[in-house]
């Protein structure tokens, strides 16, 4: 709803006074009654095009959401969200029209490349150390969880969403501490085998006396104990 100012038109007023002539009618000085210029209203104002096309003077209601789209920048309005000089040099000169282009959504990525760059802004910051490839997976919410954690913030969400990149935006002055890695555990020392023991050596068996030697043949005949032997 567009409501035009208008000026209010304050009554005119004028004094009259009477003239008379020299001429008379009918015995009767004529009366001519002279009145003092009447001064004209002030022209009224008229409602022109403004930015947006949205006529200026003029007094908009309407929702908050339905405001709130008119502000959103066109497609042709966008600003380069990679040109990091620029975005840094318009922070230190004007923080102010910085932080209003940021929640207007004018370095809003494209919805395909969100988490690109999202991964390129958590890199930059050194929270986010592996390869940039839009592929959101835990090392990618690791390093999310990473900024949070030195902003010593509670995580709004572990994906990439454009308020999460927003915030990237408005606090990019943030550095991740170095991931240490977890050192390595000693390997355990190795215990030396214990020599076998060498089974106790038997004594050899003690030689046997020699057998004697087979008689077969000879008959040992006792001669009436004679003595002699054959």
């Amino acid at each position: 709803v567009v409501v035009e100012t208008a000026s209010i038109i304050s009554p005119v007023t004028a004094s009259i006074s009477p003239i008379v002539t020299g001429s008379e009618v009918e015995g009767e000085a004529l009366v001519v009654l002279a009145a003092s210029p009447v001064t004209a209203a002030p022209a009224r104002p008229r409602a022109v095009p403004g930015a947006g096309g949205l006529p200026q003077p003029s007094v908009i209601l309407g929702e908050t959401a339905t405001l709130a789209s008119l502000a959103t920048p066109a497609p042709d309005q966008l600003l380069d969200y990679t040109d990091i000089a620029a975005r840094q040099a318009l922070k230190t000169s004007d923080a102010a029209e910085y932080e209003r282009l940021i929640l207007t959504g004018a370095y809003d990525p494209p919805p395909e490349q969100l988490a690109v760059a999202v991964q390129t802004e958590l890199a930059r910051m050194n929270c986010y150390t592996t390869t940039i490839d839009g592929a959101w997976g835990n090392g990618s919410r690791r390093a999310l969880q990473r900024y949070f954690d030195t902003l010593q913030v509670a995580a709004p969400s572990q994906d990439p969403t454009v308020e999460i990149f927003r915030q990237l935006l408005q606090k990019d002055d943030v550095a991740c501490p170095d991931v240490v890695a977890p050192a390595a555990a000693a390997p355990a020392p190795r215990q030396s085998a214990a020599p076998a023991q060498a089974a106790p050596r038997q004594a050899a068996p003690a030689p046997q006396p020699a057998a004697p030697a087979p008689t077969e043949g000879r008959r040992i005949r006792q001669n009436n104990g004679t003595g002699a032997f054959r």
